[in-house]
């Protein structure tokens, strides 16, 4: 993310007033890349699997114990909760039966079974006065201080339920897409989001909120922007979660379609890395092989995200 505050060479006298002005009047990206929303579709039988650069067992945004959904921790910060909408279609999309169909009618909120995704925004400074005091849809205009932490989820629209609580609660999935991108919504005539923002979008289609939620905490029906591909996306999409899960979904075993059959540790480690590396760009081998009707097959696994956890 390409962004720089130089707080140093504000007047004191600014200073306070900085504090006032909305996010997307003070941080904005040099050039389009890190767009949201993307593909985090995880299936590995799928056509539509998503570009998985890492995995990684711990993710870089998480709930506060005992706060949920006030704040998350973040880089060795507290982010404090400044908004929270909802979108419909779905933006981000999973592989979920349906997820991307528009509501069968027009309705605010759209009608049970519709699917929506749910953004709740967190930044180091927020505004809390006047009509901010509830950070709920203010169209991030409540959100100051960078960094900013989008927690994501789709759900479907479910039957009414009571009592209605003040804020929508997101889960707390096993499994999460957590990736460097950008604010949402529809789009203007540069086509590109300004806002940086790190994403962590929790995967599961299972996931529900009543409608009556929705009508009357976010009444406001933001529109989806299209998914972003190709240059405008980041490089560094991981699922985060328990190893089990992370490795049955990010390892599987490769052919080594050259002809060699492998007899040993030593020509597995000399072929095997070229196998995972042509046939899954961002995998690694994982050390393990085996032959199976006079063919060598490389166990090839998504790497480990770099250390971007400061505790």
């Amino acid at each position: 993310m390409n962004f720089t505050i130089k707080w140093a060479r504000l007047p004191y006298l600014v200073m306070p007033l900085l504090f006032l002005i909305p996010a997307f009047t003070q941080v904005r990206q040099e050039t389009c890349t890190n767009q949201s929303p993307r593909n985090v579709t995880v299936k590995l039988d799928s056509t539509n699997r998503a570009p998985y650069n890492y995995v990684s067992t711990v993710p870089l945004a998480s709930p506060v114990t005992g706060t949920w959904p006030e704040s998350v921790r973040y880089q060795r910060q507290d982010l404090k909760r400044c908004d929270q909408h909802y979108h419909a279609p779905v933006e981000n999309v999973q592989g979920c039966d349906g997820e991307k169909l528009p509501p069968s009618r027009p309705d605010v909120p759209p009608p049970p079974g519709s699917w929506i995704e749910v953004h709740t925004v967190f930044a180091l400074a927020v505004d809390s006065t006047g009509k901010c005091a509830d950070h709920l849809d203010h169209d991030l205009a409540c959100c100051i201080t960078p960094p900013f932490v989008v927690i994501a989820y789709s759900a479907k629209i479910g039957a009414d339920s009571m009592p209605v609580p003040a804020v929508i609660k997101p889960p707390i999935a096993d499994l999460a897409a957590e990736w460097s991108g950008s604010n949402t919504g529809s789009d203007d005539d540069t086509k590109c989001k300004p806002l940086p923002a790190q994403w962590n979008f929790a995967l599961g289609c299972n996931f529900t909120v009543p409608r009556n939620y929705i009508s009357e905490i976010l009444p406001k029906k933001h529109s989806a922007r299209s998914l972003q591909t190709g240059n405008l996306i980041s490089r560094d999409l991981t699922l985060a979660g328990p190893i089990r899960e992370i490795s049955s979904l990010s390892c599987k075993y490769v052919e080594n379609t050259t002809g060699l059959v492998i007899t040993n540790n030593a020509e597995a480690r000399a072929n095997c890395p070229v196998v995972c590396r042509n046939t899954l760009s961002v995998t690694d081998f994982a050390d393990h092989w085996e032959n199976r009707g006079g063919k060598s097959s490389c166990l090839c696994c998504t790497p480990y995200r770099p250390q971007q956890i400061i505790p």
